[in-house]
């Protein structure tokens, strides 16, 4: 069963990564959902028994606060993506307006200077701020509107022009061979943990784990014999 699960944004992305991971079709899903559909997609996964789960920007972010102990790896935004979306953005105008969430904005800033793009940043917290900030990056005079799958959506619905920030293959690859790094180490975690647990369960001695505030925090049964 796969372990592990990559939420992309939609089908046309689907298709295009199926045959980068033809080679590991037997360790990863990949699925389509973005933002409030992510997390959707996100729990049914988990309920299937998907342990790692791997999405972009707003959509890794919205996984997290709804499922806090998931374990989620965010698929990185290259450099080289980032450069060819303003490359784009670009051809309609100097003001480009980012409205994203801030790990993406953070990473767009440092090419501001290099690419000699005036880039006005509306950074989100939620999903629900988008059409607002979208609206507003409009009225302040933007010339075209970069972002996410929410933004550029909401961008088109307004006949804006706006332009996505795609992520390559490669940052999908990455971000799948970092989790099954990380699917390792768990695994490795878990059986240290139950080979501890079962000689704890079988001595005949009386074991107790207790914190630095002189709480139990765990005890054997031949311990908890003792204590009743």
């Amino acid at each position: 069963m796969q372990k592990i699960a990559i939420i992309v944004p939609d089908q046309e992305k689907r298709v295009e990564l199926q045959p980068v991971f033809i080679p590991y079709e037997r360790e990863v899903l990949i699925e389509v959902g973005t933002l409030s559909a992510g997390v959707s997609a996100a729990k049914r996964l988990l309920r299937q028994g998907v342990e790692i789960l791997l999405a972009r920007g707003g959509t890794a972010e919205s996984i997290r606060a709804a499922f806090p102990g998931a374990v989620v790896v965010e698929i990185p935004i290259s450099g080289f993506d980032l450069v060819l979306a303003l490359d784009k953005a670009k051809a309609y105008g100097d003001k480009v307006a980012v409205v994203a969430f801030p790990k993406m904005v953070q990473q767009i800033e440092c090419l501001e200077s290099v690419l000699g793009v005036k880039i006005r940043k509306y950074l989100l917290t939620e999903q629900a701020q988008i059409d607002g900030l979208v609206h507003q990056a409009i009225a302040e005079g933007a010339d075209v509107v970069l972002g996410g799958h929410g933004t550029v959506n909401m961008g088109k619905r307004l006949g804006f022009p706006c332009v996505p920030i795609i992520t390559g293959e490669k940052a999908y690859l990455e971000g799948f061979l970092q989790a099954r790094e990380l699917l390792k180490t768990i695994e490795q975690e878990r059986r240290k943990t139950s080979l501890i647990q079962a000689v704890l369960d079988h001595t005949n001695e009386g074991i107790l784990s207790i914190d630095e505030n002189g709480w139990i925090t765990a005890a054997n049964p031949t311990a908890l014999t003792m204590l009743v």
